[in-house]
């Protein structure tokens, strides 16, 4: 883990939780398990966690991708790519 601002306001992380290298977590998220899985989610390297993000279960978040403010991410988040809503939906990036 890299950049953690506001690192006193209310982060949750599950102690099994894997963070890679250069990721940003803003306030107020939540890393945890589901009842299903009983198993902690993975942050890649350099992922971008927004404001009140929750990430619950096995899941994956991808190599330089960024969750939004307020999402709900209960599937993988694929490399490059940015997770938005409740309950999250991938958006990948646009290919030129």
């Amino acid at each position: 883990m890299d950049f953690v601002p506001h690192g006193a306001k209310g982060i949750i992380i599950n102690p099994f939780t894997k963070i890679g290298d250069h990721v940003t977590i803003f306030h107020q998220v939540t890393f945890g398990q589901n009842k299903e899985s009983r198993q902690a989610p993975e942050v890649c390297n350099h992922a971008y966690i927004g404001v009140g993000a929750k990430l619950l279960g096995g899941i994956r978040i991808g190599m330089h991708s960024k969750v939004g403010a307020n999402a709900v991410v209960l599937k993988s988040v694929p490399d490059h790519c940015t997770a938005v809503g409740v309950p999250s939906v991938n958006i990948e990036k646009l290919k030129n």
